[in-house]
């Protein structure tokens, strides 16, 4: 069995590709926790799936790896190919997480490995740190220039 996932910034929603039944979760600490009570509850699953979601999806991944639960990242662009391939045109949240977990259970997706938090951090305050420095030299430039003016 697939959990699908379809991750906004404030909500998840959550549907298997057995039963279509869909609930909801908070996207904080408090709904991880609902999220994995409703995972750890299930006899045969096989992983829970979600789209790439411009970032939203990292925090309920690694919630979901610190407890032992395979998870795959899978292109939206795949997704959406393979809901239009099963004639499935509409787009609601319901029938999207369905979706995603039908689209698992066909394609088998392998898990995700996640970079230590960490490093992720550490990239994410490099790739500031060169915008502040890229920042600080167009001021300067700036300032360069209009001295020049006078």
């Amino acid at each position: 069995m697939y959990v699908g996932l379809d991750i906004s910034k404030e909500e998840i929603y959550v549907g298997t590709n057995v039963n279509k039944k869909t609930f909801k979760v908070e996207n904080n600490e408090k709904g991880f926790k609902k999220l994995l009570e409703f995972v750890r509850s299930l006899e045969s699953l096989e992983a829970v799936v979600s789209e790439s979601s411009g970032g939203y999806e990292k925090a309920v991944c690694y919630f979901l790896a610190e407890n032992n639960i395979p998870f795959a990242v899978v292109n939206p662009k795949n997704v959406r190919r393979y809901a239009d391939a099963m004639g499935i045109l509409a787009k609601s949240d319901s029938i999207e997480i369905c979706v995603i977990a039908c689209f698992a259970s066909t394609i088998k997706p392998k898990p995700t490995n996640l970079i230590d938090k960490d490093i992720v951090e550490l990239k994410e305050l490099l790739r500031r740190r060169e915008q502040i420095i890229g920042h600080i030299g167009f001021r300067k430039e700036q300032a360069f220039f209009s001295r020049c003016k006078d």
